[in-house]
């Protein structure tokens, strides 16, 4: 149903970001709204300013256009943003205990448990499963 999908698509965006890049947990967690820069052609990556402790710009994250749309860490991204109706703010946000997004950040360690989560519903050893063995993937 609709109330899962909200948690089901930040995951998504999520793992895919974790998978698909080499950036730490705490820069993910780190990444605004206001720090996504769209494709500006068709198929082209998503941009992501990336800041370091001190505030100042650390590097430039490219979401690629995956070929199937399920794989696609620029199209989950997307999606995440639009089903939240996120205009400002932290881009990965938790949820609230009645289950709709808060405004607050995520920590690292729920990237871990999203990861784990998802390996358990897969029928998964999550016990296996960690963002680093995600990226060897």
């Amino acid at each position: 149903g609709y109330k899962g999908q909200p948690l089901t698509l930040r995951n998504r965006a999520l793992l895919l970001v974790v998978g698909t890049t080499q950036i730490s947990r705490p820069a993910i967690v780190g990444i605004d709204v206001e720090d996504i820069y769209p494709p500006e052609e068709e198929g082209g990556p998503t941009q992501v300013v990336l800041y370091g402790q001190d505030d100042e710009p650390s590097g430039l994250l490219k979401l690629q256009s995956g070929p199937e749309v399920k794989y696609c860490p620029n199209r989950a991204v997307a999606a995440w943003i639009l089903a939240a109706k996120l205009q400002t703010g932290p881009l990965f946000r938790s949820f609230t205990p009645h289950g709709t997004v808060g405004e607050s950040r995520i920590r690292p360690q729920t990237i871990n448990f999203a990861v784990k989560k998802c390996a358990r519903e897969a029928g998964l050893d999550p016990e296996e499963w960690s963002p680093r063995a995600l990226r060897r993937q």
